[in-house]
């Protein structure tokens, strides 16, 4: 089982804060010591679809986009997640969505909104902020003679803010771009850009302030309206909402959290390393034997015949009358293929040895009480009642039944 990690490249407009998050798993596979090379790159829109080798992938990523059954947390069952900075909008949770997040908790959280939805689902969830805010810390003292100020994504009515000794030495630039061939490679010059030439960074977008702070640049992070995506930050980074504009520390000094970012990674690590020795034997296991299978090509027992003997004797107006011996999973296979195909058919009867129960809308009676059933085509789907059958029907003279035994041994 390989390590993954998600691609995210659109056509038209890239936002670089998307890759950004992206680089962070690479950055904490680069601490694990994992060969970047070795990575196996899945692209955003497939996530669902992915049909390669099984992968451990890790989530530090929002899923704010739609689909119909909102179930945008279920992935591939090649795919084998850690959540470790899941962020989600939509609280309209599906069952299958939370037995799917269940099954792979406890799930990391990128803001509190997230987490807090999650326990009232019964979710064991945790607040780990993103993973962007574990970049290593790479600048020093030695960057003081830097002059360069990056202001990213500074809209007009928050440059007036801005002192005007300061403008002289500010870019003004923006990390959403269009039409670049290659997002996470721009991502990366981006930020590179950042470590190697600002002072200061001045911003709005949240997936610049978080990288910059951890590299050890000086941030000042505006923002008109609080977001949900923040409660998590401010306990790091001062965080100037339309109200506090007034109040903004144009000289801020660089954040110190390297104790909380190494708890970080190696709590990324654990859970990964956890979740890789949990699955890997068993999944390479099934590897082997899933090889070369088409599945296309090998009989569901008792459905298969009974399928195959339908379409071969059977007319789609065809009106006709059937029955089930045996309640089992290949003869609620048969009716909803019947239901589908041949809307002329109806189940008439169902008989099982054991069972009363309701099937298919029908209430189970014994198998004695088949010989009131004669006009009625009747699939005997139990292997238990093969020989009773037989013996029965010919007992009483009846022609009108299949046995639905794949193997036609009997």
């Amino acid at each position: 089982m390989k390590f993954a990690n998600i691609s995210m490249q659109r056509s038209g407009l890239n936002n670089l804060g998307d890759n950004m998050q992206l680089l962070a798993i690479d950055n904490l596979y680069n601490y694990m010591g994992i060969d970047r090379n070795e990575i196996v790159r899945i692209d955003f829109y497939d996530l669902n679809t992915y049909s390669g080798e099984y992968v451990l992938l890790p989530i530090n990523y929002p899923f704010y986009g739609y689909k119909d059954d909102m179930s945008i947390t279920m992935f591939s069952p090649k795919i084998i997640p850690v959540f470790l900075g899941l962020s989600l909008m939509c609280a309209d949770f599906k069952e299958a969505e939370l037995n799917y997040l269940k099954r792979f908790e406890p799930i990391g959280c990128r803001d509190e909104y997230t987490m807090t939805e999650l326990r009232k689902k019964g979710i064991f969830a945790y607040l780990n902020g993103c993973l962007t805010a574990a970049f290593p810390k790479v600048r020093s003292k030695e960057s003081n003679h830097l002059k360069k100020i990056f202001c990213v994504d500074v809209n007009p009515a928050l440059r007036k803010y801005i002192p005007s000794n300061l403008l002289p030495d500010c870019e003004f630039i923006s990390q959403m771009v269009y039409d670049t061939p290659s997002a996470g490679e721009c991502a990366k010059k981006y930020y590179d850009r950042y470590i190697n030439e600002a002072r200061l960074i001045i911003t709005t977008r949240l997936h610049c302030a978080v990288p910059c702070m951890a590299a050890g640049i000086p941030v000042v992070l505006l923002k008109e309206n609080y977001s949900f995506r923040f409660p998590w930050l401010n306990k790091l980074l001062p965080i100037y909402t339309d109200n506090l504009l007034d109040e903004i520390d144009w000289n801020p000094q660089p954040i110190e959290y390297e104790n909380i970012k190494t708890k970080i990674l190696e709590n990324a690590k654990d859970r990964i390393l956890n979740v890789k020795n949990s699955y890997e034997q068993l999944l390479d296991i099934s590897s082997f034997f899933e090889k070369d299978i088409n599945a296309e090509q090998g009989d569901v027992e008792h459905y298969s015949t009974a399928k195959r003997y339908i379409s071969n004797n059977w007319k789609r107006d065809i009106k006709i009358e059937y029955s089930f011996w045996g309640i089992t999973q290949p003869a609620r296979l048969i009716y909803e293929f019947i239901q589908k195909y041949y809307p002329g058919a109806t189940l008439k009867f169902v008989y099982d040895k054991y069972k009363r129960v309701d099937f298919c809308g029908v209430r189970s009676k014994a198998a004695t009480e088949i010989e009131q059933d004669e006009d009625t085509f009747i699939f005997v789907t139990s292997a238990s009642a093969f020989v009773e059958s037989e013996e029965y029907f010919k007992k009483l003279g009846k022609e009108n039944y299949l046995q639905c035994s794949s193997d036609n041994i009997l």
